[in-house]
């Protein structure tokens, strides 16, 4: 019980420094997307119950400080959790770490698929500019953004895994 509240308290403190802090700096480094790199770590560590109540909880906190229709980043970011859990236990089964970046990779990829078709729905339905909706949907823009998410998630498993004795794994499959 302890463990999931404290997953809870860490999804709320990610997505609060995430929409309040990251998303205020210079274009590459607004794109790191901090809760996902904390459900991708509970996942990484096999806390698929944690990772999930982690999207919910985050999902939840981004809505309540964004413009977006409340209910858009719980179901995007619960989703993905469970798309990536799938490829986490079927797919990509031996958890070394270019198969965690391949997983993050996709996760990203779906995360932003679904909020840009988000934002352009919302965009046609409203009469707004699909400039704005759009952003920087350039394919430059999303490779440069996805370089920079892989090497935050790397970061971040890395330091997970020596926080906890366990870096060998990421490194070396039995």
């Amino acid at each position: 019980m302890q463990r999931m509240i404290q997953a809870i308290l860490i999804a709320i403190a990610v997505a609060v420094l995430h929409t309040t802090f990251f998303s205020a700096l210079p274009w590459p480094l607004s794109t790191i997307d901090l809760p996902l790199i904390v459900i991708l770590t509970l996942i990484g560590t096999f806390r698929f119950r944690d990772a999930l109540l982690s999207a919910l909880f985050a999902g939840t906190t981004i809505d309540l400080l964004s413009i977006m229709p409340f209910g858009t980043h719980v179901l995007v970011y619960l989703l993905v959790t469970l798309i990536t859990i799938f490829l986490f236990t079927r797919v990509f089964t031996n958890h070394s770490w270019p198969g965690l970046l391949g997983m993050s990779a996709v996760a990203f990829s779906i995360l932003h698929t679904l909020l840009l078709i988000t934002r352009f729905t919302r965009a046609v339905f409203h009469g707004l500019s699909l400039d704005a909706a759009l952003g920087n949907a350039t394919a430059l823009h999303i490779i440069i953004a996805l370089t920079i998410q892989l090497a935050a998630v790397l970061t971040m498993m890395v330091v997970a895994a020596m926080a906890r004795g366990l870096f060998s794994r990421f490194f070396f499959t039995r």
